[in-house]
C-alpha cells in the first residue's frame, strides 16, 4: 500500500463533541486529566494564552473553574499532596515524630476530610500506594512490604522481596501482586504478597506490568527487533505461554486495563499514526485512530480515557467498553486549522515525515522542519505535545502563505525501532545531516522549488545550522530556535548532559574529532556565504545555555555572515507566550521576505 493513502486517516473525529464556553477562540488548547475525585474529572487546559481549569462529569457536563486550580483535595495536617485511592475518596497522611511514623486514614469524598483513624504501623516507609480497588494500602521500605486491608482493618505482611529497588513498581487491583523491573535479570519480577512466591518474566524493555481487575491477566512490554512489543500472560494458569498482541515493527506507546479489558496505543497503521486497540479473547480491534500520546491512558470507573488532537485542541475522550460509545469532553470549544493546505505523510530515502502544501501548487519555497529531542517524532496534524504544537501553528502559517513545509524525522528519531534511534551514537552531525540532505534533495526535485530553508527547535535548531554549513548549494538559510551550536564546550561545562553518551563520553583527546565534526561552527567560515541565518533563543533557557546562541551569532557577525538574532524575553527552552510566538513569526516573515504570512495573534 502507498503510505500516502493513509492520509485519509487524518482529521477523523470519533465521538460526540460536547460544546462549552471557549477559553480563547482559535487558540491552541491542550487538555488533560489533572485530578479525579469521585465521579468528577478536573481538566487542565494549557495554551499560549494561559491555563484554564474545568470540572467535568463523564457524561460531558463541564463547569469553567477559571485560571485558578480548584482545591479538590484539602490539606491533611498541613500537607496538600498525599496518596489517595483511584477515585480520590480515601487518603493516607504520614506523620513522623521522633523517628516514629504515624499513618492517618481519611475519608476525602466530601469537601472536608474526615479522619477515620490511625493505621497500626509505626515504621517510616519509602512509599505508600493504594490498590486500584481501594480496598488495600501497600507500604514499602526497601524490599520489605506491608499490605493493609481496609475492609477487615488488618495487615498482611511484612513480606521480604528479593530486591530493594523497585523501578516501574506496580500493584495489582486487589493487592495480591506487586511487580517491578530487574535490570540485572532483564525481567519483570512479580511477587505474590499472599504466598511470597516470585515469578520472573523475561524482557528487554524496562516498563510497567499492568493487571486486569480480576488479577488473572497481565500485560507487559518486551523488545522484538528493537521495537516495544506488547504481550499478555495468564497468571491464573501456571506455565502459560505469553501471547503477542502488537504487530512486528510497530511501537507500543502505552497500555492499561479498564476492568478486565486490555487497551493499548501503538503505531501499527503507519509510523506517524497512533491508534488505540482493545484486546478481547486474544483478538485485537481498533477503537480510535490518530490519537495523542501526550498523556497516559487512564481507566476511570471501568472506562478508558485518552487524548485526541482535533484541530488545534487536545481533548479528553472517554470510551465505554460495555456500549462501545465514546464521549469527547470539549469545554473550550473548537479551534480549527486552515483548510487551504493539504497534509500527507511521506516516505523518502529511508525517512518518514509529513508534507504540508498550499492547495494552489505554485510554491517555489520549501521549509524543512526538524524537531527537538532528538528522540522525538513528528506528526501530520498538530503534535501530541503542546511544546511542538506551537511550532505546528507557525508551520501551518508558512504553508498557508504559499510555501511547502516538510516535517522530517531524521536519524535519532523515535518510533522506528532502536536501530534508527541509536544510529546517532558517535555520528552526531554526520548521519543525521546526510539523511536530511538525501531526503531534501529528493523532495526539492519532486516539488520543483527554487529555495530551501531549514528550521528547528532544540536539537533540530542545531541540526538546521549544521546541515546548512555542510551544503549551501542545496539550502538557502536556516532558523535555529534554542539550539546547541558548540557541543565541545557545552559538555565540557555540563558533563552530566545525556548527550555525552552519544559522543562516547565527555571531551577527551580520544573523541575530540567527533566533537569537532559535530560543531555547528565547522563549515560556517568556508561554506556559508550570504545564506540567511536566524538564531532565536529564550533568555531564561534552563536547558541550553544562552551563550550557545549569542557566541555563535557574535562569531558569525564578526566574519560577515548574513545572520540575525532574536531574543525572547522571559522564555525558557519551551516557548509558552503568545507574544513570543508572534515575534518569531514576524521576524521569519521579514528576514526571509515571505509576503502573505499571517502572524496576527
Amino acid at each position: 500500500m502507498n503510505f500516502n493513502q493513509y492520509a485519509i486517516f487524518y482529521g477523523v473525529v470519533l465521538g460526540a463533541a460536547v460544546m462549552g464556553v471557549p477559553a480563547s477562540a482559535q487558540e491552541i488548547n491542550y487538555g488533560h486529566i489533572s485530578e479525579i475525585k469521585g465521579d468528577s474529572l478536573l481538566l487542565e487546559y494549557k495554551s499560549p494564552a494561559g491555563v484554564t481549569y474545568f470540572l467535568c462529569e463523564s457524561d460531558g457536563e463541564c463547569t469553567d473553574e477559571g485560571e485558578t486550580k480548584p482545591v479538590l483535595f484539602p490539606p491533611l495536617e498541613g500537607v496538600g499532596k498525599y496518596p489517595t485511592n483511584s477515585d480520590g475518596t480515601l487518603a493516607v497522611r504520614q506523620l513522623i515524630v521522633g523517628g516514629i511514623a504515624y499513618y492517618l486514614l481519611y475519608d476525602t469524598s466530601g469537601d472536608e476530610p474526615i479522619k477515620l483513624g490511625r493505621l497500626p504501623i509505626t515504621v517510616p516507609v519509602d512509599d505508600i500506594s493504594f490498590t486500584e480497588s481501594g480496598e488495600s494500602i501497600v507500604f514499602r521500605k526497601g524490599g520489605v512490604v506491608w499490605r493493609y486491608d481496609v475492609m477487615v482493618q488488618n495487615f498482611v505482611g511484612p513480606k521480604m522481596l528479593s530486591q530493594t529497588s523497585l523501578p516501574f513498581k506496580a500493584i495489582s487491583p486487589n493487592g495480591t501482586y506487586l511487580s517491578a523491573y530487574n535490570y540485572s535479570e532483564k525481567a519483570h519480577i512479580i511477587w505474590n504478597l499472599n504466598t511470597g512466591a516470585r515469578t520472573s518474566v523475561s524482557s528487554d524493555a524496562p516498563s510497567y506490568v499492568e493487571y486486569s481487575d480480576d488479577e488473572k491477566t497481565i500485560a507487559f512490554l518486551d523488545k522484538v527487533n528493537g521495537f516495544r512489543t506488547l504481550y499478555s500472560l495468564d497468571l491464573s494458569q501456571p506455565g502459560a505461554s505469553r501471547i503477542t498482541l502488537s504487530q512486528p515493527s510497530s511501537r507500543v506507546e502505552d497500555y492499561t486495563f479498564a476492568g478486565n479489558t486490555l487497551f493499548f496505543m501503538a503505531n501499527m497503521d503507519h509510523p506517524l499514526t497512533y491508534s488505540i486497540y482493545t484486546v478481547e479473547n486474544h483478538t485485537t480491534n481498533r477503537i480510535a485512530r490518530d490519537v495523542s500520546y501526550g498523556d497516559f491512558l487512564k481507566a476511570v470507573d471501568g472506562k478508558l480515557t485518552y487524548i485526541k488532537v482535533t484541530g488545534k485542541n487536545a481533548n479528553v475522550h472517554i470510551y465505554d467498553p460495555k456500549t462501545s460509545d465514546t464521549t469527547e469532553l470539549n469545554p473550550v470549544g473548537d479551534s480549527k486549522v486552515t483548510k487551504t493546505i493539504t497534509r500527507k505523510p511521506i516516505y523518502s530515502e529511508g525517512h518518514y515525515g509529513a508534507l504540508l502544501s498550499p492547495k494552489k501548487d505554485d510554491a517555489d519555497r520549501l521549509f524543512v522542519w526538524l524537531h527537538g529531542g532528538p528522540q522525538r517524532q513528528t506528526s501530520v496534524n498538530y503534535h501530541s505535545y503542546l511544546s511542538y504544537a506551537v511550532y505546528d501553528e507557525l508551520l501551518e502559517k508558512l504553508a498557508d502563505a504559499g510555501n511547502h513545509v516538510l516535517k522530517l524525522d531524521y536519524h535519532g528519531s523515535t518510533g522506528y525501532g532502536d536501530g534508527f534511534r541509536t544510529s546517532l551514537h558517535k555520528q552526531i552531525g554526520i548521519i543525521d545531516v546526510a539523511g536530511v540532505r538525501k531526503v531534501v534533495k529528493d523532495m526539492s526535485n519532486e516539488l520543483n522549488v527554487d529555495e530551501v530553508y531549514l528550521i528547528g527547535n532544540s536539537y533540530g535548531g542545531y541540526l538546521s545550522l549544521k546541515t546548512l554549513a555542510e551544503d549551501t548549494k542545496l539550502f538557502d538559510g536556516a532558523i535555529s530556535i534554542n539550539g546547541v551550536t558548540d557541543w565541545y564546550n557545552l559538555i565540557s561545562q555540563i558533563p552530566s548532559s545525556p548527550f555525552n553518551k552519544l559522543f562516547g563520553g565527555p571531551p577527551t583527546i580520544h573523541n575530540y574529532n567527533s566533537y569537532l565534526a559535530a560543531s555547528a561552527y565547522t563549515g560556517l567560515l568556508d561554506n556559508v556565504d550570504d545564506e540567511k541565518i536566524l538564531v532565536v533563543y529564550g533568555d531564561s533557557d534552563s536547558s541550553v545555555p544562552t551563550w550557545q546562541s549569542t557566541q555563535y551569532v557574535n562569531f558569525a557577525e564578526t566574519n560577515n555572515k548574513n545572520v540575525e538574532m532574536l531574543k525572547l524575553e522571559g522564555e525558557d527552552h519551551v516557548l509558552k507566550k503568545r507574544s513570543s510566538l508572534t515575534k518569531l513569526c514576524e521576524r521569519i516573515e521579514s528576514f526571509f521576505d515571505l509576503p502573505g504570512v499571517d502572524c496576527k495573534e
